[in-house]
């Protein structure tokens, strides 16, 4: 794990509180985050979710992580080190996660291809479940740093790779948005994606197809940022946005295949 912190842009104070618009709070520590939500039964009933089915996707985390360090590999989902738990009478929700990464948006076509590794490893551990995650966006996807072990680096112990600029992995965050697949979703939902045009299916319930929507949406931004919108990214990207991948399909698609190895 690192010993230092690079100053870099996109990186938050350490230990401060920080307010957040859902009414929580979030406090930034040199290897984690500590997350706070007051009253999370209202918290449950604003963004339609409950405890159990956030506590579900952190689970599949933990596991997904011990997986990932097995093989070698960065961890491609945020995981608790303590919680989730709700406390006291107002029921307030607690977690504290690891790894810390930094937000970066991808500069280039590789750096994309890894940021779409790490949403469709996350939906894949989580629609194994019968979780999705409803909040796939550009802002709870940071970046771990490039894939080494050096202790003056921001990366996690895992890795062996070179630390060029193109050999960078990302980190899918925030799962306080999950929720049960096939879930209706409310016009009152206050997941800011739920109500943008082709997410939902034609019933208003929040699929699996649903998360790789969002994916797809993410990706065809930033490919577009990048002017690399065409031929098998364009492909793949349109695959998503037409729900006709799966996230085990999609991680077989010709774009991300052997990626992750």
């Amino acid at each position: 794990m690192a010993r230092t912190v690079p100053q870099m842009s996109g990186r938050l104070p350490l230990f401060e509180k920080l307010e957040r618009h859902s009414g929580g709070t979030v406090v930034i520590l040199d290897d984690g985050v500590r997350k706070s939500i007051p009253d999370f039964e209202r918290y449950s009933k604003d963004y339609e979710t409950s405890f159990d089915a956030v506590k579900r996707a952190y689970a599949a985390a933990k596991a997904a992580a011990k997986e990932a360090a097995a093989q070698g590999r960065q961890p491609f989902m945020i995981s608790a080190t303590t919680g989730p738990q709700l406390e006291g009478r107002r029921k307030t929700y607690l977690v504290e996660t690891t790894p810390l990464g930094y937000y970066k948006e991808p500069s280039t076509v590789r750096e994309a291809r890894a940021l779409a590794l790490a949403c469709c490893e996350t939906a894949r551990v989580l629609h194994a479940e019968g979780v999705v995650h409803r909040d796939f966006r550009l802002p709870n996807v940071v970046c771990l740093g490039p894939r080494t072990s050096d202790e003056d680096s921001l990366g996690t112990e895992v890795g062996t790779s070179g630390g060029n600029d193109e050999d960078l992995a990302f980190l899918v965050i925030d799962l306080e948005g999950a929720a049960e697949e096939g879930a209706e979703v409310s016009p009152d939902c206050g997941l800011a994606l739920a109500s943008r045009d082709g997410v939902l299916d034609e019933n208003g319930t929040f699929t699996a197809a649903s998360d790789m929507f969002e994916i797809g949406m993410v990706l065809q931004s930033i490919l577009r940022q990048l002017g690399a919108y065409h031929g098998e990214s364009k492909a793949f990207v349109r695959a998503l946005k037409r729900k006709e991948l799966s996230a085990l399909e999609a991680l077989d698609h010709p774009w991300l295949r052997g990626l992750g190895n």
